[in-house]
């Protein structure tokens, strides 16, 4: 038995170390750089819809509303 699995679970070892064959093309082509202008996007868009609405919700509740009390002042 391996001294370094003695204390964990089945199965689970302490530290696994995996040996690379020399001859296997280990190069990663993720790119990434898609993520910060769709970023830009959506968060643009969701800041304008967000601001658009919580505008029509102040003149709603600001000046269409005759009733003025505590719950209608803190909404």
């Amino acid at each position: 038995m391996d001294p370094s699995a003695k204390n964990f679970p089945v199965g689970l070892k302490m530290f696994q170390t995996y040996q690379l064959d020399p001859n296997m093309n280990v190069s990663c082509d993720k790119s990434d750089d898609f993520k910060y202008p769709l970023y830009s996007v959506v968060f643009s868009l969701v800041f304008v819809v967000g601001l658009v609405f919580n505008l029509v919700a102040v003149y709603i509740f600001g000046c269409t509303l005759k009733l003025r009390n505590e719950t209608t002042t803190y909404m």
